[in-house]
């Protein structure tokens, strides 16, 4: 079956990041906290060397949502088809931005209270279209939608955003490593990181990208060349603007896609 990733998914991306770049409203104060955590981390991990080595990523290498038994045996030591790969990037993609984009909504009608507003409907709009895109692109792929990401605190959002995608419950991971493999459940999850972030790395310029250590760990494995990716999780400049940043986040989004897409090694392994 072929899925091809539709293009209409990932300009999604950029459309909804430039909104909400406009309607961040009191989203951003929630963040200060969880980027100021995260970014002691990301700081030691850009001297690299032994600092490197030290970043956080336990949760990463001790998960077992891409450890099942796939389907058919073939698909444990071989890529998925280049349909496939790009699909299941995608529906990761997509994942991370409703997952961000959905908990601004809700920080921002908690603020505003009765107070009605065109940017918040507007916002409503943006989430309910991410979700509607989900839901088409998990049933492409014939695996359950993500669930909703519920953190318990607004402050450590990105902090709690690591074990919902590492832990057990990611059902739609292990569907994919189930029908298509492992490198499937792990561009899965690399998308999920990546989609999360173009917003948050839209609103602070001059920092690294708050997943770096994440997405770095999953694009070597899955053996994206670093020139790829390594745009989206470098220190942005500091006088950047939202504006410029989202542009340059699509444009590194498109790139990966269009590896995945052109990838020509289908058959060799994907890294242990």
């Amino acid at each position: 079956m072929s899925v091809r990733a539709a293009p209409s998914s990932l300009h999604r991306v950029k459309r909804v990041a430039a909104f909400f770049a406009i309607v961040w409203g009191v989203a951003a104060s929630f963040a200060s906290f969880d980027l100021f955590f995260r970014g002691l981390s990301s700081r030691l991990m850009e001297t690299g060397g032994v600092f490197e080595s030290l970043a956080p990523l336990s949760a990463l290498e001790n998960s077992e949502v891409c450890r099942v038994e796939p389907a058919d045996s073939n698909s444990a030591d071989r890529r998925a088809s280049p349909d496939i790969r790009s699909r299941a990037w995608a529906l990761g993609v997509q994942m991370g931005l409703h997952a961000r984009a959905a908990l601004i909504v809700a920080e921002n009608t908690q603020a505003s209270g009765e107070r009605a507003s065109a940017s918040l409907a507007g916002q409503r709009r943006a989430v309910a279209g991410v979700a509607a895109e989900l839901e088409r692109l998990a049933a492409a792929l014939n695996v359950p939608g993500p669930g909703a990401f519920t953190p318990a605190n607004p402050t450590t959002v990105l902090i709690e955003f690591v074990p919902f995608v590492e832990g057990n419950e990611n059902n739609t991971g292990k569907a994919l490593a189930t029908a298509y493999g492992r490198d499937a459940c792990e561009l899965y999850k690399m998308g999920a990181y990546w989609g999360f972030s173009v917003l948050m790395r839209a609103m602070v310029p001059g920092e690294v990208n708050v997943f770096d250590g994440e997405i770095a760990y999953y694009a070597r494995r899955l053996e994206i060349p670093e020139s790829i990716w390594r745009p989206m999780v470098a220190r942005t400049p500091s006088n950047a603007t939202s504006d410029a940043l989202i542009t340059e986040g699509d444009a590194a989004t498109a790139r990966v896609t269009a590896h995945l897409r052109n990838d020509a090694e289908t058959g060799a392994a994907p890294a242990k």
